[in-house]
């Protein structure tokens, strides 16, 4: 079985279709996922700092600080548990800013990177997230008898959004930013069913989990979006599951932090760890939901409340 896991990049949940938003940009996730889980909670409001902790064991102290046990991640459990691994990016993969992720990426047993450099330096220009899929395609021709794990890191809808875009806007919200952060999030739709489609083409079961790494905040009178810790929206981040298996769409309405997502993707994979957790002990849709849930601001490990942080609406 092929297992993908698809890390988005900066989006709000409240800016998909799948979670509401006015206009449909997310038809494939809206209409094709096995499971809509509205309520992951990013542990942190920027990339460096929340994957360590979305996909690593996290480590709290007693002084209300926690730390990203980088070598406990779920690449390295997988690889425990007899998996093959490979790590897909296009983000970047040596910078001054480059640091934590490619230490877990480092773990996968395969890798492949669009980007040599920095995630935005001259590199990246004209590098979009569908040149992953090819080496996508190109994994899954290798006959294997063991299962895949396979990890798609995308620049998605990383400011600067028009930048992103590889086809034309598609959405018109009098915002020039706006319209493309919302389009940036089509694109990424449109990612996602391609990746099932190359899956179905090689008639094995598969199970993918699309999440982003965190969310934004509204800026310049709601005309951009920017990295913001003082706001929950900068943390709502969508959590979809797609299947082979093709069962009635869940959806589930329950909060739960980022800080032991790592736990519930072994579960999702068949991995039992040897860990004291509900994330581990329940089926998906049993995991109680998670109260006063913690979360960190960008440049240090101190935790602070969630629900004590302000509330950015959406105005669209």
């Amino acid at each position: 079985k092929n297992y993908i896991i698809i890390i988005g990049e900066s989006v709000r949940k409240d800016y998909m279709s799948a979670y509401g938003f006015k206009l449909d940009n997310t038809p494939f996730a809206r209409t094709q996922a096995s499971i809509i889980w509205d309520g992951l909670i990013s542990p942190a409001p920027i990339t460096q700092s929340s994957i360590p902790h979305l996909i690593s064991q996290s480590i709290f102290l007693d002084d209300k600080k926690v730390n990203a046990q980088l070598n406990n991640n779920i690449v390295s459990i997988a690889n425990e548990a007899g998996f093959e691994t490979y790590w897909l990016s296009n983000q970047g993969k040596l910078g001054t800013i480059e640091i934590t992720v490619p230490r877990i990426a480092s773990y996968a047993q395969h890798s492949f990177y669009t980007k040599k450099g920095e995630y935005n330096g001259k590199s990246s220009r004209g590098k979009h997230d569908t040149l992953l899929l090819p080496e996508l395609d190109n994994i899954l021709l290798k006959e294997s008898n063991k299962p895949k794990l396979i990890v798609m890191h995308l620049i998605g809808s990383h400011p600067h959004f028009c930048k992103r875009l590889e086809f034309n806007v598609q959405f018109d919200l009098n915002s020039k930013n706006i319209s493309c952060y919302v389009s940036s999030i089509k694109e990424t739709d449109d990612l996602i069913a391609q990746t099932i489609n190359i899956l179905k083409k090689y008639n094995q079961d598969y199970s993918v989990v699309y999440f982003a790494d965190h969310g934004l905040a509204h800026a310049d009178q709601h005309n951009d979006l920017r990295h913001n810790s003082e706001y929950q929206d900068s943390y709502r981040v969508p959590f979809i599951f797609f299947d082979s298996d093709k069962t009635p769409q869940q959806k589930i309405n329950k909060q739960v932090s980022g800080f032991q997502l790592v736990y519930l993707l072994s579960n999702w994979m068949g991995i039992k760890l040897d860990v004291n957790h509900n994330y581990m002990e329940n089926e998906l849709s049993q995991i109680p939901e998670q109260q006063n849930i913690e979360v960190k601001d960008w440049d240090s490990n101190k935790l602070y409340q969630f629900d004590k942080l302000k509330k950015d609406p959406n105005p669209y």
